[in-house]
C-alpha cells in the first residue's frame, strides 16, 4: 500500500507525481492534459485521447518496451495510462518521451481508432444524459450528453481531430504520475514533461451550477422506465466529501435503505442503483429505480421519502458501520492497482488540490459522524419538507 504520494513541484504549469513503493505487481504511468472551457475540444476528448494511446504505443514499440496504453478521460481531463510489470517500471520515465508527438493524429489507421472509440462509447450508461444537462447546463461541460458525443465524433476527421488536439494540448499544462519511482529520477521527468511548453496558468474549474433536484424518466423497454432523481453534490475537494459518500452508501446498494423500502417491502422496482460522482468544479447525486411504467409516480414519492428518513436519522447505527466498510474496502481495492492510484493522483492534480488528500480519505470516513451524514443529506440530497417530489422533467 501507498503511503502517500510524492510531488516534484510545477514547471511551467506542468507536475510530477509518484506513489512511494507499494506491493502491486505492475506498475502504471498516467499523463493527463486538463479539459477547459472550450465545449467542442471536451465532447472530442474521448477520441483525442484514444489517438494519443495509440501514439504512445507505437512510440514504446519503436524504442523496444513491453507495455500497455489505454485511453483514459474522465469529465475534468483526457490523457493516457501505460502499465509494464513491475520488474520494468524504469521503462514508464520516458511516457513524456512517447507523448511528445501524440499531438499527431495517427497517419494511418485513424478510422481504426474512430470506430473503436465510438464502440466505446456504446456501451456507456446514457441514461444519466438528462439530468446531468439538466443540473450543469447544456453549456458546460459535465452535461455533455452520449447522443451529443457520438454525433460530434462520427463527424470529425482527421484533420479537425488534430486541430482539437492541439488546442487541447496547448490550453493547459499535464499531470504525469507514477507508480512507481526513484525520487532521484522525478527531477528530470518534470523537465522532460515540461519542455517544450510554454508556461501558462493551471486553469481554474469553471463553475457548475447546480440547482437541483430533478427527476427523469427514460423508456426502459415494454412498461418500464428508469426513475431518476439527481440532487446537488459536492466536488472533488470537498470537507463535506466522505460524509456525502456514506449517505448513499446507506441509500444504495444490495440490502440499502432504498432497496429494502422500494424492492423488499413494497415490490415496487426491479433495479435500483444509488451513488454520487464528484469532479473538480461540482458533483452530483443520483438515484436510479427501474420499475413499471405505472410505478412511477410511487417510486418517486417513496424515494424522497426514503432520502428524507436518511436525513432525520432513521437509521440504525449498524447500517453506517457496514457504509463505511464497504467505502473504506473499495477505496483500498482502487489503491492497491497501480493505475488506479495513478488516475486518482491526476484527478486530484488537475483539480488543484494537494494529491496527498487521497491519501487521508481512509481517516477522513472514521471521522464522520451520524449526525453529519444527516446534515449532508439535508444540504445536498435536499428531501422535500412534507415527502413530495419535485415536478418531474420527463424525457
Amino acid at each position: 500500500m501507498s503511503e502517500g504520494p510524492v510531488v516534484v513541484g510545477d514547471a511551467g504549469g506542468s507536475r510530477v507525481i509518484a506513489a512511494r513503493e507499494r506491493g502491486s505487481a505492475v506498475a502504471a504511468a498516467t499523463l493527463a492534459v486538463p479539459l477547459t472551457d472550450d465545449r467542442p475540444a471536451a465532447v472530442a476528448a474521448p477520441l483525442l485521447a484514444a489517438c494519443w494511446a495509440r501514439e504512445v504505443a507505437r512510440a514504446a514499440r519503436r524504442a523496444g518496451a513491453a507495455v500497455r496504453a489505454d485511453p483514459v478521460t474522465t469529465p475534468d481531463w483526457a490523457g493516457v495510462t501505460v502499465e509494464s510489470l513491475r520488474a520494468d517500471h524504469p521503462c514508464l520515465r520516458s511516457l513524456p518521451e512517447w507523448f511528445a508527438g501524440a499531438a499527431r493524429v495517427p497517419e494511418s489507421g485513424y478510422e481504426e481508432v474512430r470506430a473503436a472509440c465510438l464502440a466505446r462509447l456504446a456501451a456507456e450508461d446514457q441514461r444519466s444524459d438528462g439530468v446531468r444537462r439538466a443540473l450543469f447546463g447544456p453549456a458546460h461541460r459535465y452535461g455533455i450528453g452520449h447522443a451529443e458525443r457520438v454525433r460530434a465524433l462520427a463527424g470529425c476527421g482527421p484533420d479537425e481531430a488534430a486541430v482539437l488536439s492541439g488546442r487541447v494540448l496547448g490550453a493547459a499544462p499535464p499531470v504525469l504520475a507514477l507508480s512507481h519511482a526513484d525520487p532521484a529520477d522525478l527531477p528530470g521527468l518534470l523537465t522532460a514533461l515540461s519542455t517544450g511548453r510554454r508556461p501558462v496558468a493551471r486553469p481554474a474549474p469553471g463553475p457548475a451550477r447546480v440547482p437541483g433536484p430533478v427527476t427523469v424518466s427514460v423508456p426502459a423497454g415494454t412498461g418500464l422506465v428508469h426513475q431518476l432523481r439527481a440532487t446537488p453534490g459536492v466536488g472533488l475537494g470537498s470537507p463535506d466529501k466522505a460524509a456525502v459518500h456514506l449517505a448513499w452508501a446507506l441509500l444504495g446498494g444490495r440490502d440499502g435503505l432504498l432497496d429494502r423500502e422500494l424492492r423488499g417491502e413494497r415490490a415496487l422496482t426491479y433495479s435500483l442503483a444509488a451513488f454520487s460522482r464528484e469532479f473538480a468544479a461540482g458533483g452530483y447525486g443520483l438515484t436510479v429505480a427501474t420499475c413499471a411504467e405505472g410505478a412511477r409516480e410511487e417510486v418517486a414519492a417513496r424515494t424522497v421519502a426514503v432520502i428524507g428518513g436518511l436525513g432525520r436519522g432513521e437509521f440504525a447505527g449498524g447500517l453506517l458501520a457496514a457504509a463505511r466498510e464497504r467505502l473504506m474496502v473499495r477505496y483500498l481495492g482502487a489503491e492497491h492497482r497501480a493505475r488506479g492510484c495513478t488516475e486518482r493522483l491526476c484527478g486530484y492534480a488537475v483539480a488543484g488540490l494537494d494529491p496527498e488528500e487521497s491519501a487521508r480519505y481512509p481517516s477522513a470516513l472514521l471521522r464522520v459522524t451520524r449526525r453529519e451524514v444527516c446534515g449532508v443529506v439535508r444540504h445536498y440530497l435536499r428531501p422535500t419538507a412534507d415527502g413530495e417530489a419535485p415536478t418531474p422533467a420527463t424525457t
